[in-house]
């Protein structure tokens, strides 16, 4: 009998599907309000307004390019002083005297030599002053030349540095090697994790 009074009740109006016109996701048995979303007074203090600064452990990639092209001109001033300078009382005689001990170095292998190494030191300073004119730039573009400096100096740490440390009988000294170190992480955590400068990313 229950049955039988559903089924005769069930075209009722009471179970009767509402057609929503115009809304096809509407519940047949739901009415649907509109929401309305409150105002909200937007205010300098408005925390809609409000954007976290990056994490202390996030670096600018104006920071990272302006260290990196520090550490360049600073290795090709060196140089450059060692050869034009300094001559044969700096790194070259301290160099010849591993390679080739107790040999006679004439001025003219000593001229020879040092300028090799003063042009390499001028493209140093060349690449530190490039560096430091594109710190700048936003944070895409800054990226791409901080991968470019990574490279850069993953080609002079293993080819040039190692290369010679281990089949030329003596690499760069100590403190290049920390420089060329520091030079390709700071590269390579820029690329990866560098982040803009938050009052001066259109510049």
């Amino acid at each position: 009998m229950l049955f039988n009074f559903l089924q005769s009740n069930s075209k009722s109006t009471l179970y009767e599907p509402i057609q929503y016109k115009g809304d096809p996701f509407a519940h047949p048995l739901i009415t649907r309000v509109p929401f309305v979303q409150p105002s909200i007074q937007r205010g300098p203090l408005c925390i809609a307004n409000y954007n976290p600064p990056p994490l202390v452990t996030d670096m600018q990639t104006k920071t990272i390019l302006t260290i990196i092209g520090a550490i360049q001109i600073f290795m090709g001033t060196f140089l450059w002083i060692q050869a034009v300078i300094v001559r044969d009382a700096g790194i070259m005689s301290a160099a010849f005297d591993l390679k080739a001990p107790g040999q006679t170095i004439t001025p003219e292998v000593y001229l020879v030599v040092a300028s090799t190494v003063d042009t390499v030191g001028a493209f140093n300073i060349g690449i530190g002053a490039m560096l430091l004119s594109l710190r700048n730039l936003e944070v895409e573009p800054a990226k791409m030349v901080l991968r470019g400096a990574m490279i850069l100096g993953l080609i002079a740490l293993t080819i040039s540095a190692a290369f010679n440390e281990i089949f030329m009988e003596g690499g760069p000294p100590l403190p290049v090697w920390i420089l060329l170190t520091i030079f390709v992480s700071l590269s390579a955590y820029g690329y990866m994790k560098g982040t803009g400068n938050p009052t001066n990313e259109s510049s």
